[in-house]
């Protein structure tokens, strides 16, 4: 019986890397820390599902220079 199904889409640390314009150095420390995009160990191979680098990704909120509160940049009411 033939079953079919979509393969999950894995890059390579380096093409996660470009990706991300990010150095494999940062990828590596941030795979140490836990802080960087979830990835699969298959076997001693680290391989990031594209699907979730993408999402990952999208987690990010987008800033802005107007993103900071008005105390975090400096600004004081006048005392009157």
């Amino acid at each position: 019986m033939d079953t079919a199904y979509e393969a999950e889409v894995l890059l390579t640390q380096t093409e996660a890397a470009e990706i991300l314009k990010k150095s494999t150095a940062w990828m590596e420390r941030s795979r140490w820390d836990g802080t960087g995009p979830p990835y699969r160990k298959i076997g001693r191979h680290v391989r990031y599902p594209k699907d979730a680098l993408l999402e990952w990704i999208n987690g990010h909120p987008l800033q802005t220079s107007t993103s900071q509160d008005s105390t975090a940049r400096g600004s004081k009411e006048e005392v009157g």
